[in-house]
């Protein structure tokens, strides 16, 4: 089931997100959504740099295992 975050601003959602990739550091899902919400608050290298994180994690074996709930 996709998780559904209901958040009250961008600095609240980062603290979500970092937890998610504590538990999941392979989640290029995550990645990516925090590149949205630093896009958003104008931090943009660090939204390039979880743009491509996202991206080399899109491209791994590790990341597709994550995914689909099974551990590499």
């Amino acid at each position: 089931a996709d998780a559904q975050f209901h958040l009250d601003s961008a600095d609240q959602a980062l603290v979500t997100i970092d937890r998610l990739l504590e538990v999941f550091p392979a989640s290029h899902y995550g990645y990516d959504t925090r590149s949205n919400f630093y896009a958003e608050l104008g931090e943009h290298e660090k939204a390039l740099a979880d743009n491509q994180k996202a991206l080399d994690l899109a491209d791994s074996r590790e990341s597709l295992a994550y995914y689909h709930g099974k551990r590499a």
